[in-house]
C-alpha cells in the first residue's frame, strides 16, 4: 500500500478470514471475505460482479448472537474477488460495528486466531 492509499484509508484493515453470503442479481454467492473494515468487505469470488451493483451481505461477527445484513455496494473488481463498500448503516450503529472489529487480539493487517462464520 503505497503512502496515499494509507491516507486515504479511514479504517483498520482485518485479514480476517470469514464466511459471507452475498446476493448479486439473482445469484446467492456463499463465499469466503478476505479482510474486512468499518468501511467494507473483499469478498472471494469468481462469480461475475460489476462495479457499482448494489446488494446486501450476511456475516457473523464475535460477540453477536445474531448475524448482520448489511446493504453492500461493488466498488473495485479483480480477478479473484470484489471490494464492496457498506452503505446505509445507521450512525448509531457504526462506532459500535467499529468497537467490534477493534475489539479482542485483532490487530490491524494481521490474522488473528479468532473463528468466523454464520
Amino acid at each position: 500500500m503505497d503512502r496515499f492509499e494509507a491516507e486515504k484509508r479511514k479504517c483498520n484493515r482485518y485479514h480476517l478470514p470469514m464466511d459471507v453470503d452475498a446476493v448479486i442479481g439473482d445469484t446467492l454467492i456463499k463465499s469466503t471475505a478476505r479482510n474486512i473494515s468499518c468501511s467494507g468487505l473483499f469478498l472471494i469470488t469468481r462469480s461475475p460482479v460489476n462495479t457499482g451493483e448494489e446488494t446486501c451481505v450476511v456475516f457473523s461477527l464475535p460477540t453477536r448472537d445474531k448475524p448482520l445484513k448489511l446493504k453492500v455496494k461493488s466498488v473495485r473488481v479483480e480477478p479473484d474477488g470484489v471490494a464492496i463498500a457498506f452503505h446505509g448503516m445507521s450512525p448509531y450503529f457504526v462506532p459500535y460495528f467499529i468497537e467490534i472489529l477493534n475489539s479482542g487480539d485483532m490487530t490491524p493487517g494481521t490474522q488473528p486466531g479468532l473463528s468466523f462464520g454464520r
